[in-house]
């Protein structure tokens, strides 16, 4: 609000008030437009308007109604100027009497505050306020908060956000402070001439620490003190003389340590209950001085008081499934049960053979007995070929560079056709091998990440279904690109840094033989008690070899044709099928952890047909000669 010139019962009679405070300074408030009391900016001239009695203090720009709560009594020792109180700056605009922070029904706001700052003091301040002894002192007791503040009902207002923009330096730390701030955020300046009458003539003072007379400063006018200053953060400092050539000491404290350039302060309020606190209330944006032993000129620039709110015009809980539950497992040790239709506690221990510890128990709630699902029969088996699966999936989810085929590691470009360029990449500029696999991006072939996988079993139909080429399904008696990949991953060091477990069925089953039979003793601990289940160890081949056609039963027959009359016409000779007397001839294969036992000799082999129009996988040959009607059998 502008300045006024009414008398103390004018401005009661127009709504207004006068308040006297305890420091002896006078403030009025007049009614706004919207009947709210505000603050009147007074000069000179509105505060005698007032009261003739009131006084004009020029230096403090305040109307006093007591000026001898401010001054040093004669004949008294000069009072220590220490800030004995928070002094509030209010940043209140001419003609704006606080921002209305307004908020709508369903909107969630927030609050943005920024501005730029300095702290400014002019060399004859510091001379005042020093007589040129303990200058960081100045600097060291500055301690200023910035605050949020409401206009309450009483024309007051009540802080509700502080945050110590500039905390106390602390005696005795200007010089670690200057030394780890680029931006002291300090604004010392004086005039050239060493006229310290023109404010507006204030040059900022530039430090020289290398001159021990300092009779090269820019700012003349500060001279008189600048030699104690820098002596003194050289004594904070604890380097060894001289000063003027000590480096460490001369590049910590920077020519425009008290020259800064502006500091700035951000901050986004988002706490509900500050938030809650200010919405559709008048707030102020205050400095808040908590210390000083000196005269300070705050200064501020580009400030900001910006409300971000969104505004929520509905909410919708969308399912994108229907909704349903889950089902816990609980172990249940009792046989039977009788019926029940009220809810009913399930307690049932089995001991141990002496009564001792319970091994076995059952605690649950039920409401209904049509409501327990009890598995009776179950299977619990080792799987050599899932375990190799397993290992290959995990390794591929880990090692993902199995899957691009490339295998030409560091290479120069000039001597091999793969080479590795400044983005990091190996480019294989060879052609991939159809036979082993090498070059085949698998990466590519597959349309989701392994990632996604999250059981074996998904991994295997995921992998058969990926890579099996459907077009030769018939011509093929195998899966090329499946055994491709399993390759890879017994040669993994080819292809990547860290080497495979290199799981086969020979490992998996010696492994399994290590197991042994007290797998099945734990297990047996953890299922219940009336449960009928199975355990064996199960020999399959892996995805990575299974065969595309299955072996027709009854084909090949040793010592006779049981079926003989019963079998359909062969294919092969018309013939419902027929035997030949045969050497068998046997080899001990030499497999380490595999022995052979038992080698049973046949005489003879007989062929039979058992369906019409079957599809024979391999062949069955006779060859040598017929003498003594005996013959050789090879079977593939």
């Amino acid at each position: 609000m502008s300045n006024i010139n009414l008398t103390y019962a004018q401005i009661y009679q127009a709504g207004g008030t006068v308040v006297e405070d305890q420091y002896g300074y006078v403030s009025v408030y007049m009614p706004n437009n919207l009947n709210v009391l505000a603050p009147v900016i007074l000069n000179a001239s509105s505060c005698l308007t007032i009261k003739p009695s009131y006084t004009w203090d020029f230096t403090k720009q305040g109307c006093q109604w007591n000026n001898e709560l401010n001054f040093v009594q004669p004949n008294q020792e000069p009072q220590n100027c220490d800030v004995l109180y928070p002094i509030k700056l209010v940043l209140n605009p001419q003609g704006n009497d606080g921002t209305l922070f307004y908020v709508e029904e369903n909107d969630n706001c927030k609050l943005k505050i920024e501005f730029d700052y300095l702290f400014k003091i002019t060399c004859e301040t510091i001379m005042n306020t020093s007589n040129g002894l303990n200058m960081s002192s100045i600097f060291e007791s500055l301690d200023v908060s910035v605050t949020l503040d409401v206009v309450t009902t009483a024309n007051t207002l009540e802080t509700v956000f502080e945050y110590n923009l500039f905390p106390t330096i602390g005696a005795g730390n200007l010089y670690s402070y200057l030394s780890g701030n680029t931006n002291s955020g300090f604004y010392v300046c004086g005039d050239p001439s060493g006229n310290e009458t023109s404010f507006s003539a204030c040059t900022p003072l530039l430090l020289n620490t290398t001159s021990v007379n300092f009779i090269d400063s820019n700012v003349m006018a500060c001279n008189q003190f600048m030699p104690y200053l820098v002596y003194e953060l050289f004594n904070q400092s604890g380097l060894g003389a001289p000063m003027e050539t000590n480096t460490t000491f001369n590049d910590a404290i920077k020519s425009n340590a008290f020259s800064s350039p502006w500091l700035t302060y951000s901050t986004e309020i988002t706490d509900p209950d500050i938030l809650k606190s200010i919405a559709n209330k008048k707030i102020k944006l205050s400095i808040k001085i908590n210390n000083s032993i000196s005269d300070f000129c705050v200064l501020l620039d580009t400030l900001v008081l910006d409300k971000e709110c969104t505004h929520i015009e509905s909410s919708k809980i969308f399912l994108t499934q229907s909704p349903g539950f889950e089902l816990d497992r609980i172990r249940d040790n009792k046989k039977s049960w009788i019926a029940n239709t009220e809810l009913t506690n399930r307690n049932f221990n089995i001991t141990n053979n002496n009564g001792g510890n319970s091994i076995r128990g059952t605690n649950y709630d039920v409401n209904d007995e049509r409501l327990i699902i009890n598995s009776k029969e179950i299977d619990l088996d080792i799987s050599l070929a899932s375990a190799i699966e397993t290992d290959v999936w995990c390794y591929i989810n880990d090692n993902p560079c199995i899957l691009t085929g490339i295998t030409c590691g560091t290479k120069s470009f000039m001597d091999d056709n793969c080479f590795i360029f400044m983005d990091n990449i190996y480019y294989d500029f060879e052609d991939a091998d159809e036979n082993t696999g090498d070059g085949i991006p698998f990466n590519v072939l597959l349309t989701q990440p392994l990632s996604a996988i999250t059981t074996v079993e998904d991994f295997e139909y995921f992998i058969s279904s990926e890579l099996t080429d459907v077009k030769d399904r018939q011509t093929l008696s195998g899966y090329p690109t499946l055994r491709a990949l399993y390759d890879r991953y017994m040669n993994s060091t080819l292809y990547c840094n860290s080497e495979s477990s290199k799981f086969t069925y020979l490992t998996m089953d010696q492994f399994a033989h290590l197991v042994g039979n007290y797998w099945v003793d734990i297990i047996e601990q953890v299922v219940p008690a009336t449960t009928i289940w199975g355990s064996v160890k199960v020999y399959s081949n892996t995805i990575f070899d299974q065969q595309k056609f299955k072996y027709k039963a009854y084909t090949s027959l040793f010592n006779g044709n049981p079926y003989s009359g019963l079998t359909v016409s062969s294919p092969i000779n018309g013939t419902s099928g027929f035997c030949n007397t045969v050497d068998v001839q046997t080899s001990v294969i030499n497999i380490s952890g595999i022995t052979n036992t038992t080698v049973t000799n046949y005489t003879s082999i007989c062929l039979a047909q058992m369906n019409s129009n079957s599809e024979f996988i391999g062949s069955v040959s006779i060859i040598g000669g017929t003498e003594n009607n005996e013959n050789v059998i090879n079977e593939n």
